[in-house]
């Protein structure tokens, strides 16, 4: 069998309730073993999306990533069910998928919610990580911020660092796929590259699992 992909996957939102807010944007990068029995990664595809707000942006939301109901439309966003279904696509083209989150669980639960809402299914998840959990475990002793950590382990810009000499310059903002570029970068490090192969074997997400390959029963 076919060494699952990984997709890194990060999502901006209208609020903080996965059961009345809504995502706005999503955003994801593939990544696939360079060579089977090594802990090597590339990264072989990504997607971004917008989606427009079906409910108000809560205002604390619009704080932390800016995104406001005109900057939505500025940015082409599409129907939320149009984006979550690009989504899935994007998906499907990998036989099996370890879906990787840097959260709690929120993003894990706003997802699940979402695709229940419009009735989609991601039929081809093999696993579910949260990476924050590999991080603490492997740098117990850094601070656990993804921006702060990605700067003390990847790069931190300093005052010479510009959109034109550095590409992590423009990193800084809270958005959905600087996070997920982040993420991907905080992955591929051989310490987290090998725990993240290791912990997808294990699954204390399976009724998360069970829910979003299944479609759920409705009246």
């Amino acid at each position: 069998m076919q060494p699952p992909a990984f997709v890194c996957f990060d999502l901006e939102t209208t609020g903080c309730n996965p059961s009345k807010d809504g995502i706005i944007q999503l955003a994801a990068m593939t990544l696939t073993l360079a060579k089977e029995g090594t802990a090597a990664f590339v990264k072989s595809s990504s997607f971004s999306c917008y989606a427009r707000n079906e409910v108000p942006i809560h205002f604390r939301a619009v704080q932390t990533h800016g995104l406001t109901e005109k900057r939505l439309k500025e940015l082409g966003a599409v129907d939320p069910r149009e984006m979550l279904r690009s989504f899935v696509e994007y998906l499907n083209r990998q036989e099996a998928v370890v879906l990787v989150a840097y959260s709690s669980g929120l993003d894990f639960n706003f997802l699940a919610q979402s695709m229940d809402r419009y009735s989609l299914v991601m039929g081809n998840i093999r696993g579910v990580v949260n990476a924050l959990g590999l991080v603490r475990k492997a740098y117990p002793t850094n601070t656990h911020r993804l921006g702060v950590l990605f700067g003390d382990l990847v790069h931190r810009c300093d005052t010479t660092c510009t959109a034109e000499n550095c590409e992590w310059a423009s990193l800084c903002a809270h958005d959905a796929m600087s996070d997920t570029r982040m993420l991907v970068e905080l992955m591929e490090k051989p310490t987290m590259a090998q725990m993240l192969q290791l912990e997808s074997n294990h699954q204390p997400w399976q009724r998360w699992l069970d829910r979003v390959t299944s479609r759920k029963k409705r009246n």
